[in-house]
């Protein structure tokens, strides 16, 4: 296993911590000037105030690239004890297990980056509409909940690579509404003459929700098992699940009952993930976490449509194959051993009632209602599946996952380089 480090851009060497936070000062001293000078004598020129509005959200964003970059800096041990462990981690089913997830945790290249501003513990993002940065970021972002301990690191990193590892292995996430990529098609203009056309494919939103419901109890679930090696190895460390949609406990209690079948385990703590009470104090409440995974899907959803070109968009459904590769993320399926089990498929259950009155005037159910009506999207009943579009025009749902993310994003703020020196 090789350690990984990170650099603010155009850095070739690990800076002073001390130099840092001094630089962060400058920056952020700068832009208050700025601030106190455009409010108290603001140049009567627009374009001379536009430069110092400029300039004041570059010293801002100055600062906190720095205080990210020490942030990184401080919880890179973490990390590397963290993927310590998983590299030692045994499974009776998968002796090699750890090596396996750190390979191919390798082998997703993925860009690595801290953000003390992040409210959730962590996420991984696939793509990006940024003008500086868009197309296939592949990126995990860690923030200060997740630096809590090295085991709440490790099961936050592992959720959020098995995100990026699902990207791998279903076409279908790579049809993602936040994705302006196209592939060209032969088609026929309006006098029937053939010509060429460049399409992006996006899933509708009925079954991106689904898709995004699976992601979660795929992530989870397998979260909950390489945490359950972990307590078995180590058994004096913290259960980093006990609060999440699927508990290591849940996960070792089918294992017994189904004598040490994997999964079989696996299959049943899914589908309790799916309807666990999302809120700790209210367990036997109707808000579950599925109900949370849709309203971030609903939300993003919108978020995405709202920013991005919608004129050469082809929407699409999907089939059972599609939840079936978000289940070959890694190690055995989450769902089925049939690509082509029709209960894959299985509608989610949206709420027809608003769920927090105070913050969601709608009920899920009315906004994706809307959001179909708002951007004039078909009924589902009325769409090819991604893998007949595909099909129709001569490509794979591998060749799909290529074109999608062939364009490498410009580098980040903090990149993730891996050193030949092997780990301590």
């Amino acid at each position: 296993m090789t350690a990984q480090r990170a650099f603010i851009e155009a850095s070739s060497n690990k800076a002073n911590s001390q130099a840092l936070l001094e630089a962060a000062e400058e920056a952020r001293l700068a832009a208050e000037k700025l601030e106190a000078l455009l409010s108290t004598s603001p140049p009567a020129d627009e374009a001379e105030a536009a430069k110092i509005k400029e300039s004041i959200e570059k010293g801002h964003q100055t600062f906190k690239k720095i205080q990210n970059q020490i942030f990184f800096d401080e919880i890179t041990p973490q990390i590397e004890q963290a993927h310590a462990w998983i590299a030692e981690l045994s499974d009776p089913e998968y002796p090699e297990i750890g090596k396996e997830f750190i390979k191919r945790y390798e082998d997703a290249a993925f860009r690595v980056v801290a953000d003390r501003d992040l409210k959730c513990t962590a996420a991984y993002s696939s793509y990006s509409f940024a003008t500086n940065d868009p197309g296939f970021i592949n990126q995990i972002i860690l923030g200060e909940k997740a630096a809590t301990n090295t085991v709440r690191l490790f099961n936050a990193d592992t959720h959020e690579a098995l995100h990026g590892m699902q990207l791998g292995k279903c076409a279908a996430l790579n049809a993602d509404p936040f994705s302006e990529g196209t592939i060209t098609i032969k088609t026929t203009d309006e006098t029937g003459a053939e010509c060429e056309k460049n399409v992006s494919i996006v899933i509708c939103p009925e079954d991106w929700i689904l898709l995004q419901e699976r992601c979660e109890q795929d992530a989870y679930t397998k979260q909950a098992w390489l945490n359950s090696l972990l307590l078995e190895k180590m058994p004096e460390t913290p259960d980093g699940t006990e609060s999440l949609a699927a508990k290591t406990t849940d996960f070792n209690d089918f294992r017994r009952q189904s004598n040490g079948d994997l999964k079989t385990a696996l299959r049943a703590t899914a589908q309790k993930a799916r309807a666990a009470a999302y809120f700790s104090d209210a367990p036997d409440g109707a808000y579950r976490y599925s109900n949370k995974w849709q309203d971030v899907a609903l939300v993003g959803y919108r978020a995405a449509l709202d920013q991005r070109n919608k004129e050469n968009i082809v929407f699409v459904r999907i089939s059972p194959e599609d939840v079936y590769d978000i289940g070959e993320s890694f190690g055995p399926n989450t769902f089925s051993d049939d690509p082509a089990d029709p209960l894959l498929l299985t509608p989610t259950t949206l709420l027809t009632e608003a769920n927090n009155p105070a913050e969601h005037s709608l009920s899920p159910a009315e906004k994706l209602n809307n959001l179909n009506k708002d951007f004039n999207i078909p009924d589902k009943s009325a769409l090819p599946t991604l893998r007949e579009y595909l099909k129709q025009h001569g490509l794979t749902p591998a060749d799909f996952i290529t074109l999608a993310q062939r364009k490498p994003a410009s580098p980040p703020v903090l990149t993730v380089v891996t050193p030949d020196a092997p780990m301590p």
